[in-house]
C-alpha cells in the first residue's frame, strides 16, 4: 500500500497547511502499519458462517458490501472491512483439518482501554468483538460463535439478568483468585458451572453436500471487567472444548479423545489463539496481549512475566499520554 499526493496546490500551501498535511499523512501511515487489516473479494466476512448459510438466495445475490453487517464494516464509504483473521492446518490421525479464527470488531463505542468502558445509552458496549472459530475437515464445515466485550456493569448487569429466567444466565468468575498467573487448567472450575448450557447450545455444522446438520442456539459472552487478555484466555479454553466436540462428531477423533493428546496440533491450536490475542490487543491498548503464556503453555514462564511487565508499562504510557 502506498499513499500518493494528487494535490498540486500543496506546492503553494502555507507552512501550517504543510504541517497539517504531514500530520494526516503520518496518521495514514500508522493505519497502514497496523496488523489485522483484511477484506474479501468473494465472501462476506462480516457475517458468521451460520448466518451466511441461512440467508435467502435473493440476499446472497446482492453485492458483498450490501450483504455486510454494518456493525463490523469499519470504513463503509470506501467499502473496506476491518477484520482479524487467523488460520492453521492440523493433522489428526491421518485426517487434515483447517482451523480458522475470525474476530469481527464492532464500530460502535470504540476507544482505548482507559477511555472506553461499560455501555452507552443505546446499549453499545465498549470494544465489542464477535469471535468465530471455524473448522473444515472431511468435507464438514462447522463454527462456534462467542461474543467478547469490556465494562464495569457487573452488579447492575447481574441484577437485570435475574429478570430473564430460562433465557440468559450470568456467571461471575474470579480469574485471579482461581487461576492466578500459572493455572490455566483451573478454568475447568468455570467450565463445570456452564458446561451443561455450553454443550446444549451446540455449534453450527454443515456436511459436504451443504446440508445443515447442527445449529448453534446460544452464545457464551465473555466479559472481563478490566482486561481483554483474560477474555482471550477464557475464549480459547471454550474453543478447545467445542473443537473436541466437533472433531468427535465428524469422526476425526474418538469420543474419548481430545486435541490435547496430539502435542504438535495442540501447540498449533494454542499458538493460533495467542496470535489472535496479540492482534486484537495491538489494536486496542497498543501492545501485545498479557497472559499469552497461559494460552500457549498452560502456565506462565519467567520470560512471559518479563514480557507482560514491559507490555503493562507500555499500556500505561500509551493509554495516559498518547491515545487520549
Amino acid at each position: 500500500m502506498r499513499f500518493l499526493s494528487c494535490n498540486e496546490g500543496m506546492k503553494n500551501s502555507t507552512a501550517q497547511e504543510k504541517k497539517d498535511e504531514a500530520y494526516f499523512m503520518a496518521l495514514l501511515k500508522t493505519v497502514q502499519s497496523t496488523p489485522g487489516l483484511y477484506f474479501s473479494y468473494e465472501t462476506d466476512i462480516t457475517l458468521n458462517f451460520q448466518r451466511r448459510c441461512k440467508l435467502v438466495e435473493g440476499w446472497m445475490a446482492k453485492p458483498i458490501w450490501k450483504q455486510a453487517d454494518p456493525r463490523f464494516v469499519w470504513n463503509r464509504n470506501l467499502l473496506d472491512e476491518l477484520i482479524e483473521y487467523k488460520t492453521a492446518q492440523l493433522k489428526l490421525k491421518g485426517s487434515s483439518a483447517t482451523l480458522t479464527i475470525v474476530s469481527r470488531r464492532c464500530t460502535m463505542r470504540l476507544g482505548t482501554r482507559m477511555w472506553r468502558r461499560g455501555a452507552n445509552l443505546d446499549g453499545d458496549v465498549a470494544n465489542f468483538i464477535e469471535a468465530e472459530q471455524l473448522v473444515e475437515t472431511e468435507g464438514f464445515q462447522s463454527s462456534l460463535l462467542q461474543h467478547g466485550d469490556e465494562g464495569q456493569l457487573s452488579t447492575a448487569f447481574s441484577a437485570e439478568m435475574q429478570n430473564l429466567p430460562n433465557v440468559s444466565r450470568y456467571v461471575s468468575f474470579d480469574f485471579h483468585h482461581v487461576c492466578g498467573n500459572s493455572n490455566f487448567e483451573n478454568l475447568k472450575v468455570l467450565y463445570e458451572q456452564i458446561s451443561e448450557q455450553f454443550e446444549k447450545q451446540g455449534y453450527f455444522l454443515v456436511d459436504v453436500k451443504g446440508n445443515i446438520l447442527e445449529e448453534q442456539n446460544g452464545i457464551v459472552r465473555s466479559n472481563c471487567i478490566d482486561w481483554l487478555d483474560r477474555t482471550n484466555v477464557t475464549q480459547s479454553y471454550l474453543a478447545q472444548k467445542s473443537l473436541d466436540a466437533r472433531l468427535q462428531r465428524t469422526g476425526v477423533l474418538d469420543s474419548f479423545e481430545s486435541i490435547s493428546i496430539f502435542v504438535e496440533d495442540y501447540q498449533t491450536f494454542r499458538a493460533l489463539w495467542v496470535e489472535q490475542g496479540d492482534e486484537i490487543s495491538l489494536e486496542y491498548p497498543g501492545t501485545y496481549a498479557l497472559k499469552g503464556d497461559l494460552v500457549r503453555y498452560g502456565k506462565q514462564t519467567f520470560g512471559g512475566i518479563i514480557k507482560d511487565g514491559m507490555s503493562a508499562l507500555s499500556r500505561y504510557f500509551l493509554n495516559n499520554f498518547r491515545m487520549a
